[in-house]
């Protein structure tokens, strides 16, 4: 990376701590732009409070890179429930890779709930209608009292047809 593209990264992350809603939506804009250079600054901000923390997950969630799906992911588990729904979010935008990974999550029945209901808010909002169709028995499932086992159950069979079709 050169001198210009280290002062126009260094530029960009500063601005994520901007007051001005459309100073930081430029920002986005330009990280994920440089996503190959800022991808590894970001995972350094994610686990701050308040804004800096909110943009850089933000921002990881138009980064298809695997360090940003990993980070993402480990959000889902997070104590803070605004980190665990920006990381849902995140990871819904992600497809799916990240659908794959929470499917993989919900086969296991001891899964907590807050991970739980956050693997829900992904798979609730895939948006394709194939994907909609494959996931409809585990969001069934969910939605009957999120009985853990046919959740598991059904997220089984579905990561089973999804590594059958690839």
């Amino acid at each position: 990376m050169n001198d210009s593209s280290t002062q126009t990264l260094d530029a960009a992350l500063a601005a994520l701590a901007s007051d001005d809603a459309e100073t930081r939506l430029q920002a986005r804009a330009t990280l994920v732009s440089m996503a190959e250079e800022a991808v590894p600054r970001l995972l350094e901000m994610i686990d701050r409070e308040g804004r800096e923390g909110h943009e850089a997950r933000l921002v990881l969630a138009s980064c298809p890179t695997e360090e940003a799906l990993d980070a993402l992911h480990r959000g889902l588990s997070a104590e803070d429930p605004e980190v665990r729904w920006l990381s849902a979010e995140g990871l819904a935008r992600l497809g799916l890779p990240a659908v794959e990974r929470v499917l993989h999550d919900l086969t296991d029945a001891d899964l907590d709930e807050a991970t739980r209901r956050s693997a829900h808010h992904v798979l609730g909002a895939q948006r394709g209608r194939a994907m909609r169709t494959l996931l409809r028995p585990v969001l069934r499932a969910f939605t009957h009292d999120m009985d853990r086992i046919e959740v598991a159950r059904h997220a089984f069979e579905v990561l089973d047809a999804l590594r059958h079709s690839h």
